[in-house]
């Protein structure tokens, strides 16, 4: 986000796609980095948007039964 390298003992990396965020240029800010696999907020939208398409063709399927 702020495309500096500094403070390497407060950046993330997105499981995903591997880019670098500090805690405190994230928003909301985080005070500590999570437990688990972390997620970009680009990375994110993207895989809540992607489950929403499998819902709906999903839908679309069950409803085509009918």
């Amino acid at each position: 986000v702020c495309a500096k390298a500094d403070r390497p003992e407060s950046l993330l990396l997105c499981d995903d796609c591997d880019n670098a965020y500090h805690l405190d240029c994230l928003k909301p800010i985080l005070l500590s980095v999570p437990e688990g696999d972390w997620y970009c907020p680009l990375c994110e939208h993207k895989r809540f948007a992607d489950k929403l398409v499998e819902k709906f063709i999903q839908l679309i399927k069950d409803h085509e039964e009918l």
